[in-house]
């Protein structure tokens, strides 16, 4: 019985890491800026920007980053307005615990201050799910509209905090 535990553990944690670390982007790093995409007009979304990218950003006048990866400083945005709110699953080990409404709602309307850039670490996942909420919350789209967009940005639907995250949403939004 031990040795059938501790394989399902392992198959489980191989399994996880498989969801947290696939990939890096859905579509191509532009300018320094991982799934870089334009949300509204002054509103962009992506994955952590290197050097070039954060340029790449002021030039479009973004002064405000919502920041949803780990709460790691950005020197590179020092002279921005950057707002932390770090999501689940910023470890293997949080993949099955949802964020919470208050942080979500927050950097949704942390991005309708407009000159915002809001990301993670890959640009797909905890940015897909906050942009996904602001489309139905702020944009009036439907569930179905926003999980269209949540899956061409790369959205990963097998990670099940996240998932269940956003079913509670669709299904309080219907």
């Amino acid at each position: 019985m031990r040795i059938k535990f501790t394989t399902l553990v392992c198959a489980a944690v191989v399994v996880c890491n498989s969801w947290l670390q696939a990939g890096c982007a859905s579509r191509p790093v532009v300018n320094g800026v991982p799934n870089f995409a334009e949300v509204a007009v002054g509103i962009y979304r992506g994955g952590q920007p290197n050097d070039q990218g954060w340029q790449f950003l002021r030039s479009l006048g973004v002064t405000n980053v919502v920041k949803l990866n780990r709460e790691v400083a950005d020197p590179l945005a020092a002279d921005m307005n950057v707002l932390f709110i770090p999501l689940p699953p910023a470890t293997i080990w949080e993949v099955f615990q949802q964020p919470s409404s208050n942080d979500v709602w927050r950097a949704v309307q942390a991005m309708t201050l407009g000159g915002t850039y809001v990301h993670c670490e890959h640009g797909r996942d905890r940015a897909g799910l906050v942009v996904g909420c602001y489309r139905m919350w702020i944009d009036g789209w439907s569930e179905a509209e926003a999980a269209r967009e949540m899956s061409a940005m790369g959205y990963r639907w097998s990670i099940p905090g996240l998932t269940a995250f956003w079913q509670s949403v669709s299904l309080n939004s219907r």
